[in-house]
């Protein structure tokens, strides 16, 4: 909307509530009643790219997240809810500008800093200093941002939260753990030494760096979530990566990563045998698997996180199933405003498994005629969109297919 906004009259509190998770931008937002309040609410994100021309506080709830492209208004408090963000595209004088508006007890969800264009993050290069605030604060971006300066956690640990995607280049050092939550995606690429766990929670973490993965930090990952490495963390082997999992409260992704475009092929085996029978492998960017893999329980789980891209080489065997993406409850929901998420798995292995296939949501893509074994395929998404196509021309799918709940499939692909 371009043009201003004339706030409601002879009402203390206006609401904007977004129905959905696109993006709303707004022009200017003027006051008419001194002491306006604003509640942003719903599962949306707002921008409001003019300028914010009213006195009272700011309040987001639930999931909304509000972006102010110029800066918040320059009286009156911030306050975020439960999971939800409010957001500044102005990096500069940040402690005085911005964080000294946000609330210290009230606010418990998320505050960060932000970018109009996705492919240039935001950088910030100030001192980041929580320490005032009520513990269970985070601060992240709800689109792209790079940390580069000092950053003075709260007194619950760094806590990094929402939708978006946030590099860390500064040094962790404080005698504390780590937690990325509530949609984050995390790069750790600063010289850390951090003392406590690090945990995805609802979020997830890649450290880049051998300087970045603390010598005894321990990885919890819940349900939905995901820690990964890439392969420029060249001190660390796949087995060395996954001994820092406690794999008493790992439930989500094993990731394996790279910033090369061409991929990352993992040969090493990966053995999973005591870990939960839900933990999957995936990954976050593109990477293929083809040495040994031997599964948490029975069967196999794979899955693409967000727009990763997992190619399985490895002959998969035996009575296992083999489960494709993430279940319903655990898909990750929280992408930025205006922005979906196309994961895939591709198996390209000769694989004689019995046990089935189990297509939960992303898109599953097929090498060659033994790729799915010799069971069904089963489509379990329940309402999530999913795909299966061939990498090849002409590919005859012998295995019968089941469709289960309210499962859908599209067919697509240029073969």
């Amino acid at each position: 909307l371009t043009g201003p906004i004339n706030l409601q009259t002879g009402v203390h509190i206006t609401e904007i509530y977004t129905l959905g998770r696109g993006l709303l931008t707004l022009a200017d937002l003027v006051e008419h009643d001194e002491g306006t309040i604003l509640d942003f609410a719903g599962e949306g994100m707002v921008r409001i790219a003019g300028y914010a021309d009213y006195s009272g506080d700011t309040h987001a709830e639930g999931n909304a997240a509000v972006i102010f492209a110029h800066g918040p208004p320059s009286t009156g408090y911030l306050i975020a809810h439960d999971d939800s963000y409010i957001g500044t595209e102005e990096t500069t004088n940040i402690q005085s500008s911005f964080l000294s508006r946000v609330h210290r007890t009230n606010s418990i969800g998320i505050v960060g800093f932000d970018t109009a264009d996705l492919e240039s993050p935001a950088v910030v290069s100030e001192l980041i200093d929580l320490s005032v605030f009520d513990g269970s604060l985070r601060v992240g971006t709800s689109t792209a941002a790079i940390f580069k300066g000092t950053i003075i956690p709260g007194s619950y640990g760094y806590h990094f939260g929402g939708r978006g995607t946030l590099t860390v280049e500064s040094s962790l050092t404080y005698e504390t753990g780590l937690e990325a939550t509530s949609g984050l995606l995390l790069f750790l690429k600063g010289a850390n030494s951090y003392a406590g766990p690090t945990r995805a929670g609802a979020g997830a973490a890649i450290v880049f760096t051998g300087d970045a993965l603390p010598n005894g930090t321990a990885f919890n990952v819940e349900a939905g979530s995901y820690i990964g490495y890439t392969e420029t963390t060249t001190d660390l082997s796949v087995s060395a990566f996954l001994r820092h999992f406690n794999t008493g409260s790992t439930f989500g992704v094993i990731g394996f990563d790279t910033e090369n475009p061409s991929g990352r092929v993992v040969n090493a085996a990966i053995n999973l045998s005591g870990f939960s029978s839900s933990v999957y492998l995936g990954t976050a960017t593109q990477a293929t698997l083809t040495g040994l893999i031997t599964p948490a329980g029975t069967d196999y789980r794979f899955t693409g996180f967000r727009n990763g891209q997992l190619t399985v080489g490895t002959a998969l065997s035996g009575s296992s199933a083999v489960y494709v993406g993430q279940v319903q409850a655990e898909v990750f929901g929280y992408a930025p405003g205006g922005v979906t998420y196309s994961p895939s798995v591709t198996l390209t292995g000769s694989n004689s498994y019995t046990g089935g296939t189990y297509l939960q949501s992303g898109r599953l893509l097929v090498g060659n005629a033994s790729a799915l074994g010799t069971g069904a395929l089963h489509l379990t998404n329940d309402g999530i969109d999913v795909g299966l196509e061939s990498t090849i021309q002409g590919l005859s799918i012998s295995n019968q297919i089941v469709f289960e709940n309210y499962a859908s499939l599209a067919l697509g692909g240029g073969n």
